[in-house]
C-alpha cells in the first residue's frame, strides 16, 4: 500500500496522513463503487476521539445536539458540536462502542469520528472540560487507522473477519477480534452505497488492507470519493463568506445540489474537485 500511495499524487490532511487523489483508473474507482462491486476508502485522516467514564453520557449530552441517553451500546448517530454561541464547531458521528469494566460496574464507552478538518477544534472542545468529572478524552487519530469498504459487494469483502450478524442492521456498531487487537465495525455509508468501516490499531493497517483488497476490494482515491460523496449529499461544502472560511456538511437544498452534481456527471464523473464544482 505505501508503494501505491508514494508513486501518487497526493493531497496532505491535519493529521499528516496522505490520500492519493487516485490509484491509477479514477473511473474505474468510481464504478467499483457504484457498479455492484466493492471500493476501499483510506479516511485514516479523519479525527477519532474516544470519551468514557462513569459521566461521559451526561458530560457529552451537555455539548452535543442529540440526545445521548437514547443511544444503545451498539449504535451510532450523527450530531453536532456547537461552541457556546451555538456556532458551528463540528459535525461527528457518536459511536457507543461496548461498556468498560470500572470499580463501580459497567463504565460507558463512546468513539467520536469527524472530518479532518474539525478535528483539532472538537478535541480542543472536549479537553478542556477533562478535570471537571469522571470522564476521560483521548486522541486516537494518530494510532488507529479507518478504511471503508462501500459497495453493493462490500460485505463479501468483510466475510474474513467474523462479521457478527447484528451488524447489518442501519447505524449499527461491533468489534471483532483481528490479530489479536480489537477492530470496530460501523455499518455507515459515505457514498450512498451499503459499507462499512474499519476502525483498527494502526500496526494492524496494513495487513488489513492487503486483505480487503484481497476479497476484490478496490482502492479508491479522493477524486473518485469527492464525485460519489457529493453524489450522495455527503461531501463537505466549503461555505465563504467575507470574513471566515470553514466547513460543515451539506444543509443546502437537494434538488439544487443535484442540479449541479449532474451537469459535472453528464461531463466527466470523476474529474474536478468539489469546490470547484459548487462555484460553478
Amino acid at each position: 500500500m505505501s508503494e501505491a500511495v508514494e508513486q501518487q499524487q497526493s493531497t496532505p490532511n491535519d493529521v499528516g496522513r496522505k490520500l492519493p487523489s487516485s490509484y491509477g483508473n479514477p473511473g474505474a474507482e468510481y464504478a467499483a463503487v457504484r457498479s455492484g462491486g466493492a471500493g476501499l476508502l483510506d479516511l485514516s485522516g479523519r479525527g477519532r476521539v474516544r470519551v468514557s467514564g462513569s459521566e461521559a453520557i451526561s458530560f457529552l449530552n451537555g455539548l452535543i445536539t442529540n440526545d445521548m441517553k437514547t443511544l444503545d451500546e451498539g449504535r451510532w448517530m450523527p450530531a453536532i458540536f456547537p461552541n457556546v454561541q451555538g456556532r458551528f464547531i463540528a459535525s461527528v458521528r457518536v459511536m457507543r462502542l461496548r461498556n468498560e469494566k470500572g470499580d463501580k460496574g459497567d463504565v460507558p464507552n463512546f468513539l467520536l469520528d469527524t472530518e479532518p478538518e474539525t478535528h483539532n477544534q472538537l478535541l480542543k472542545s472536549i479537553e478542556r472540560f477533562t478535570l471537571a468529572g469522571d470522564f476521560h478524552v483521548s486522541d486516537l487519530t494518530i494510532d488507529t487507522t479507518h478504511f471503508s469498504v462501500q459497495g453493493r459487494n462490500s460485505i463479501e469483502c468483510l466475510r474474513d473477519l467474523g462479521v457478527p450478524g447484528e451488524i447489518h442492521q442501519g447505524r449499527s456498531v461491533a468489534t471483532v477480534t483481528l490479530n489479536g487487537s480489537n477492530l470496530t465495525l460501523v455499518h455507515s455509508t459515505h457514498t450512498g452505497e451499503d459499507g462499512y468501516d474499519l476502525i483498527i490499531d494502526k500496526s494492524q493497517g496494513p495487513s488489513v488492507w492487503e486483505m480487503l483488497v484481497a476479497r476484490g476490494a478496490k482502492p479508491v482515491g479522493s477524486d473518485a470519493l469527492e464525485t460519489l460523496r457529493i453524489e450522495a449529499f455527503q461531501g463537505t461544502v466549503w461555505i465563504l463568506t467575507s470574513r471566515w472560511s470553514f466547513p460543515r456538511p451539506t444543509l443546502m437544498k437537494q434538488s439544487a445540489l443535484r442540479r449541479d452534481v449532474m451537469s459535472v456527471r453528464r461531463s466527466s464523473p470523476v474529474s474536478g474537485t468539489a469546490d470547484t464544482w459548487l462555484r460553478s
